[in-house]
């Protein structure tokens, strides 16, 4: 079964063979709206699943005629990662570290889905360090200095509240080798 997702511009493309026009309808709150060549399927709500129905029309009699129907599954988007520049969850030297520069919220490359995230707000903190710093969007200065005070086996862990198509929290933990 394929999967839609909530909240989401879900791509979808639909072929009637043998009609001048394709026409896509959609059941439990789907709303397609005609892109290029196909769909842009959003769905909202709390329905499990969704129908498609795929018809063929012809322009000179106005004849329809429906050629299928197919049902999706309609889940949640995935949370997304976090990343303290390009390193994820796991263990970074002192001049990795220094190297970064910047948060980043998105989905890790096992996950084909394009959706854009930022980060809101955020906390930087060491394990039996000096006290966390807060901001938001980019980190500060004294975000930065602070991760570089970090010192062989210190966890460092940034906590991201997110925005984008579904918000929440994130978070990198890194242990200093």
């Amino acid at each position: 079964m394929n999967v839609l997702y909530r909240g989401y511009a879900n791509e979808i493309v639909g072929t009637a063979s043998g009609f001048e026009e394709t026409v896509l309808t959609g059941s439990n709150g789907l709303q397609l709206t005609r892109s290029g060549e196909g769909y842009i399927g959003r769905i909202g709500g709390s329905s499990r699943t969704t129908t498609i129905t795929i018809a063929g029309r012809n322009k000179g009699n106005g004849k329809t005629q429906v050629l299928g129907s197919y049902t999706y599954r309609v889940s949640n988007l995935p949370p997304p990662t976090a990343y303290f520049g390009t390193l994820g969850t796991g263990t970074a030297t002192p001049g990795q570290l220094a190297a970064m520069k910047a948060i980043h919220v998105k989905y890790p490359p096992e996950i084909l889905l394009d959706a854009a995230f930022s980060a809101a707000k955020w906390e930087v903190s060491i394990d039996k360090g000096p006290p966390p710093v807060n901001g938001t969007g980019a980190l500060t200065p004294a975000a930065l200095s602070l991760i570089k005070q970090a010192k062989k086996g210190n966890r460092i862990t940034i906590t991201v509240q997110y925005t984008g198509p579904v918000k929440g929290y994130a978070s990198v933990v890194l242990t200093v080798i």
